[in-house]
């Protein structure tokens, strides 16, 4: 039984909370089977099934109603609105690196500790945060397309409508779960609502900017401010509203006083019932005679407020202007959404009378294995339906241009790019740090390169003195001198040399709000934003790796609570190991909706975390610096106010001081070597490892030494499971564990299995399985005496199983083993 409700209720949230129909619930006739799992519905027990309730019927006022919900599995909302003012920002955007650019945004304004609602499932780019305004929330829809010409929301719930906070996801049937879990009401941030809007015009504008992302519907004007309703309701600009009145006209429709009216609601509830929204309603209603009277419509305006129920305000009106004037209506909404960079260019080129096929053969690529578009300035990548809708408007003039006179409705811009000899195809994509936007590889291959320069220097021999704060908070962070000097030289070898590997990273774990984070701003700010990316551990281990085509990563929030259900925290270290030091030269990278390609390995790593064992590091590993900083205690807020000052005013300082840090050849070898060694590196690796772990490879580093020191016949390192758990439970009863875990133990630290089954060794096992107790495995390939157990096959190890006896004729073509027959030159080893 689930115990969901119960704890929401004893923490606070019952006048909040809302009963949710769960997924594998049994809908009423009358519910729409596909909302199970996300529409506030109530269990009839009678007819065991969900009806559907509107959120203004929930709360769970006592422990005995949260009883109730459990029993039935049902999902917990939480309603937005009611007297604590909650608004959910929902993050619909289907792309982890979009999401984390928004997340970052949205922490960067309200803290690090926002609680944001996930779910537990691999490949779910979607999130939510929720706060508390200082006034009642209103809710809007962003919605965005990016230059492929996929589409994607931010969504704000406000009044009257509610959100899943816990219980299983109606599409993954994985479980929601928070990052920075709220514990009460009061864990939610009060903002204000200013506040709030701020933030989704950076979040409009990061993604214009960086990806080439446009807004199509919404804004964050109009954002936050009309009531939804359960179905939503849709506001306009004063703008967009009159020229869309204007297609309407008063005519013989509208002699019926209820359609009359529903102009008039609709029009309430697209203006929100602002004084432009009235006057335009007495001038539109006036334009006929009026039976009851001028003032009569200024008087049932003012008689209806905006209504969460009614017309669907500025959809109702594009709905009837364009039953009446189509291709003027979609002019309207043209004018009124965001165009992008390409558009404006074209646009400008058109304006000034000069040829554009130039310009478009000077700045566009195409590539076949992808089937897209590549545009050179933003590095952008197009769909044909793209490309056309930059060029559709100057379709006439790029005709003219390519003496074409055809009608034909399958010359578009694409046609006409495509089959013409000036055009540049190339082989891939790519993401070269350093390389010319177009990159020839050996096997003589074109490939578009993705990466863009950086930061440009601005400020020549720039001192330490000179960014003394920045040095300081440095120390605060990164504890010693030494780290401190390391960090240097480590951020100016990725800004001076972007076409080299750092191969090294950096494991950062502090006092949460102790200014990590802001630390690495100047160098996010020196790599150029377009050359960063904030990722996470759940971005590590999708299927999707586009993240990879960055310089920068870093992975905020790092702990070993995963998000990929089955994966271990070895798995995901062994994952990350083939991105953080070459080789491998060349990783994949797996864009949605694209074919693989392959970028060089050249990203350089950084990994912030809250928490002292936040990632695992197996024994020896070369390839992450660790800090450990979890005592220091976090400064006065005055301390903050400084940092972001100086952070506004001296970018481009530190910047500066990165780009002519002189690198000598030694502090070259050493970020293009192994990882410098720390305390903190061994604490970690000790508090990584499993106790069954370590325990067998003492219990290996033994049998190898009493091989070394037997005669001719005598043990081996060849033994089953079930012997060398055995041994280990005689010592400690804890060790007497499954063959599974047993066999990951064996596994982890080198050991190998050996195939045939001891009671049948000339037998060939197709398989071998991990958790068979009477499995042979081959403990290590070389024992004490410096005997190569990796030349024996199969059956030559299961003979020695049996008789205890080393094989004497292993030929050895190098020469340089001892397992040979005695000769005179290896007389020494007779004793084999």
């Amino acid at each position: 039984m689930s115990t969901h409700a119960q704890a929401a209720q004893a923490s606070g949230f019952g006048p909040y909370m809302v009963c949710v129909a769960p997924p594998g619930g049994r809908p009423a006739p009358q519910l729409d089977p596909k909302s199970l799992g996300k529409i506030p519905a109530r269990y009839r027990p009678a007819t065991r099934d969900w009806i559907q309730q509107r959120v203004q019927a929930h709360s769970c006022p006592d422990k005995a109603t949260a009883q109730e919900w459990d029993q039935v599995e049902a999902n917990v909302g939480l309603a937005c609105g009611r007297a604590w003012n909650l608004v959910f920002v929902d993050l619909d955007l289907d792309d982890p690196v979009y999401l984390s650019d928004a997340l970052e945004i949205l922490r960067r304004h309200f803290g690090d500790d926002l609680p944001v609602r996930g779910v537990d499932a691999p490949d779910h780019a979607r999130a939510g945060v929720a706060f508390r305004l200082d006034q009642v929330p209103r809710g809007s829809v962003l919605r965005f397309q990016d230059p492929m010409g996929f589409t994607f929301k931010v969504e704000i719930l406000g009044e009257n409508r509610q959100f899943v906070a816990w219980g299983e996801h109606r599409d993954t049937h994985a479980p929601y779960q928070w990052e920075n879990k709220p514990r009460a009401p009061e864990d939610f941030p009060e903002i204000m609502l200013d506040d709030l809007k701020a933030a989704l015009v950076e979040i409009e504008n990061e993604f214009h900017t960086k990806h080439g992302i446009r807004r199509v519907s919404g804004g964050a004007n109009t954002a936050l401010l009309r009531p939804t309703g359960d179905a939503g309701q849709i506001v306009g600009d004063q703008q967009e509203v009159t020229a869309l009145l204007e297609l309407i006209p008063n005519d013989q429709k509208f002699f019926e006083y209820e359609e009359w009216l529903r102009l008039g609601l609709a029009l309430i509830n697209a203006s929100q019932g602002a004084a432009w929204g009235r006057d335009l309603w007495v001038s539109w209603s006036n334009q006929v005679h009026q039976d009851m009277g001028e003032s009569y419509p200024a008087r049932k305006w003012d008689e209806n407020p905006p209504s969460l129920n009614g017309p669907l305000g500025l959809w109702w009106l594009r709905k009837e202007a364009r039953e009446r004037a189509p291709s003027r209506v979609a002019a309207i909404a043209y004018d009124t959404a965001q165009i992008d960079d390409a558009e404006v260019e074209a646009s400008a080129i058109a304006m000034s009378g000069q040829p554009l096929m130039p310009s478009i053969f000077a700045g566009w690529a195409y590539i076949p294995t992808q089937l897209r578009f590549f545009r050179f300035q933003d590095r952008m990548l197009y769909t044909e339906q793209g490309f056309n809708r930059v060029y559709q408007p100057f379709l006439d003039q790029l005709k003219l241009e390519a003496g074409i006179t055809s009608r034909a409705k399958d010359i578009t811009p694409s046609f006409l790019y495509l089959n013409d000899p000036r055009r540049t195809l190339v082989n891939n994509l790519t993401y070269h740090p350093g390389e010319d936007r177009l990159v020839l590889t050996r096997d003589r291959h074109r490939l578009a390169n993705t990466w863009q320069p950086g930061f440009q220097l601005t400020h020549h021999g720039v001192t330490r003195q000179a960014i003394k704060l920045f040095l300081d908070q440095c120390k605060l962070v990164l504890l010693t001198d030494e780290n401190v000097e390391y960090f240097i030289r480590w951020a100016a070898f990725v800004v001076q040399h972007p076409n080299r590997k750092p191969n090294w990273g950096w494991l950062i774990s502090t006092t949460p709000g102790l200014g990590k984070d802001w630390l690495l701003k100047f160098l996010r700010w020196a790599v150029g934003d377009r050359n960063h990316v904030s990722a996470t551990i759940g971005m590590v281990q999708s299927a999707f790796t586009d993240y990879l085509e960055h310089k920068l990563i870093t992975v905020s929030e790092t702990h070993q609570q995963t998000s990929a259900k089955g994966k271990s925290p070895a798995d995901v270290y062994n994952q990350l190991k083939e991105y953080l030091a070459c080789p491998p030269d060349h990783i994949m990278v797996n864009r949605k909706h694209q074919a693989p390609y392959a970028i060089p390995n050249l990203s350089a790593w950084v990994f912030l975390s809250n928490y002292r064992v936040p990632l695992y590091l197996e024994p020896g590993d070369r390839r992450l610096l660790v800090v450990d900083n979890m005592d220091t205690p976090k400064p006065p807020k005055e301390h903050y106010e400084r940092l972001w000052a100086y952070l506004d005013t001296n970018k481009d300082l530190v910047a500066s001081f990165f780009m002519e840090f002189p690198l000598t050849d030694a502090d070259i070898r050493l970020i293009e070597g192994p990882a410098p060694d720390t305390q903190a590196k061994g604490v970690l690796i000790t508090a990584n490892q499993n106790p069954l772990d370590t325990a067998v490879a003492e219990f290996i580093e033994e049998m190898k030494m009493l091989v070394a020191q037997s005669g001719v016949k005598g043990p081996s390192l060849v033994m089953t499971a079930s012997e060398v758990r055995g041994v280990l439970s005689g010592r400690n009863s804890s060790y007497a564990t499954s063959d599974i875990r047993l066999a990951h133990a064996l596994w982890n630290v080198g050991a190998r299995p050996v195939r045939p089954d001891p009671k049948n060794p000339r037998g060939a096992a197709p398989i071998w399985a991990k958790g068979s107790a009477k499995r042979l495995w081959l403990l290590a390939p070389v024992d004490g005496k410096g005997r190569d157990y990796a030349r024996l096959n199969e059956t030559q190890l299961v003979d020695l199983y049996n008789g205890g006896k080393f094989p004497l004729d292993i030929a050895d073509p190098d020469a340089n083993i001892v397992n040979l027959r005695p000769t005179d030159r290896k007389a020494e080893d007779t004793d084999v």
